[in-house]
């Protein structure tokens, strides 16, 4: 394995997941801003990225989390409660 493949600590798979995390919240929240909370599904949220319902809720459970990730993604709380 390369030094430049574990520079950063983390392995394939937690990369990959990491990845697939935040395209799911930048979707869900690209889909809010579009169409409202309540203007899309879980279901055509999921065929955007290209995963399965199943996927998703391996990440979040519910859309609307999805929609506000987690704290730590450098969200202010201001921010957070213009946006909600």
């Amino acid at each position: 394995m390369s030094v430049s493949a574990r520079s950063d600590g983390m392995g394939l798979r937690e990369r990959k997941r990491r990845r697939t995390r935040a395209s799911l919240v930048a979707t869900a929240r690209r889909l809010t801003l579009e169409h409202g909370l309540n203007g899309f599904t879980v279901e055509q949220l999921c065929e955007e990225i290209g995963i399965s319902r199943r996927t998703f809720f391996n990440y979040f459970p519910s859309k609307e989390d999805a929609v506000l990730g987690h704290a730590d993604e450098g969200l202010s709380e201001e921010l957070l409660a213009d946006f909600v």
